[in-house]
């Protein structure tokens, strides 16, 4: 699911989506850091830190290229 939420914020289509599939994101590893025993708290830091990391690349692709043209 991690995975699936990461890929939204890779492909998203405009700025604006990039920012609604972080939240989603984020929000799934806030679940997480609340509901699970098994994941450490440095592993919940390197999650955020790859959503963060996959956004700023998100968003700097916008801004150098512009949104993606659609098909």
């Amino acid at each position: 699911m991690f995975r699936q939420r990461l890929a939204e914020v890779e492909s998203a289509a405009s700025k604006d989506d990039c920012q609604i599939a972080v939240a989603r994101a984020e929000g799934l590893v806030g679940g997480l850091e609340a509901l699970t025993q098994g994941i450490t708290a440095l592993q919940i830091e390197q999650m955020y830190l790859l959503i963060e990391n996959t956004a700023i690349a998100c968003v700097t692709e916008f801004e150098l290229n512009g949104p993606p043209l659609s098909v």
